[in-house]
């Protein structure tokens, strides 16, 4: 960040943002593989909950928090603060007490971990690879929409700025939401969020796309809802696959696995921002949000199917998130 800052021009702009977003990557499975080795078994829903109900607030306080910041003491003054806010949070990382791991359970484990010895162990459990696949098609399916959804408030008549700003905002507060329920009610066995999920966003881009021409004061109503439906569907299946495995993987193999996890999700997200525009270009917005719709509820009608062939194959296997492996 302090880079940034002092850049003197746009390629090295681009290389402190290529460290930025490595060691941000690197934080991620190291961050989980931490939060299990400090916590018991009973808090896991909790303390995941708790971890994505403290992001999701970032991401609505952050912004609004940067544009005061820039406004009372200039870009660079906040760039500065928040490189502060960086070298605080690693001083306080100092003090948690993290216990050392136990030897390696399984012996035909590679001695240099690996992103594929992550998926080959998500792999080995039905329940985690359904998650998996459902929680990056999401992540497809949500970047498809996402990178195009200013263009579409712009086909609203009388649409403002702040009009999509609430919108957006409505989105965070749903996640926000998702966030702070999942810290009190526990979650499903039979892992019914990983349906519901992907169809009420479905449903929600299709609403979106079909809504632009209705009268502007049902829209301005309407879409906020709809907008925090989605970010609400969307938190509700990131925590329960969070925490299926927090409770299935081991404490030696948690960073390699979320590694993994994290991987496969920001090459979705990637492909997703790729695939958005270049639909909109070739089919217009409106239709780009109806495929996205359409593809994650069929997603949830085949999460459906898969989950209820694992259950008549083995009754026990989407109840065993309560046992570690």
């Amino acid at each position: 960040m302090l880079g940034i800052a002092f850049a003197a021009s746009l390629w090295q702009v681009y290389l402190f943002l290529l460290l930025l977003g490595t060691f941000s990557a690197i934080f991620y499975p190291a961050k989980s593989g931490v939060l299990r080795q400090i916590i018991t078994e009973n808090q896991i829903q909790a303390a995941v909950s708790t971890s994505e109900m403290i992001n999701n607030s970032a991401k609505i306080i952050g912004p609004a928090a940067g544009g005061a910041l820039i406004s009372f003491i200039g870009i660079k003054g906040a760039f500065y603060l928040d490189v502060l806010s960086f070298l605080h949070s690693a001083l306080l990382l100092t003090g948690i007490k993290v216990p050392k791991l136990e030897a390696r359970a399984e012996t035909g484990s590679s001695e240099s971990p690996s992103i594929t010895e992550g998926l080959r162990y998500i792999m080995r459990f039905p329940v985690l690879k359904i998650g998996l696949i459902v929680l990056c098609s999401m992540m497809l399916a949500l970047q498809i929409s996402d990178s195009q959804v200013m263009i579409l408030l712009k086909e609203i008549k009388h649409a403002t700025i702040n009009f999509a700003g609430w919108c957006i905002a409505a989105s965070g507060i749903g996640m926000l939401a998702a966030s702070a329920i999942f810290t009190k009610i526990k979650i499903g066995e039979k892992l019914t969020a990983l349906i519901f999920s992907p169809a009420i966003l479905g449903a929600g881009f299709i609403a979106v796309s079909i809504g632009t021409g209705w009268p502007t004061g049902i829209i301005k109503i309407v879409f906020p809802c709809i907008f925090f439906l989605m970010g609400f569907s969307f938190t509700m299946a990131i925590i329960p696959f969070d925490v299926m495995v927090q409770k299935k993987t081991p404490e030696t193999h948690t960073g390699r696995v979320f590694g993994a996890i994290n991987s496969a999700s920001t090459l979705a997200v990637l492909t997703g921002i790729l695939a958005g525009g270049g639909l909109s270009e070739w089919l217009g917005v409106g239709i780009t949000f109806q495929i996205s719709g359409g593809a994650s509820c069929l997603l949830a009608l085949i999460t459906l199917i898969a989950i209820r062939k694992i259950e008549r194959k083995n009754p026990d296997v989407t109840e065993g998130i309560e046992r570690t492996s």
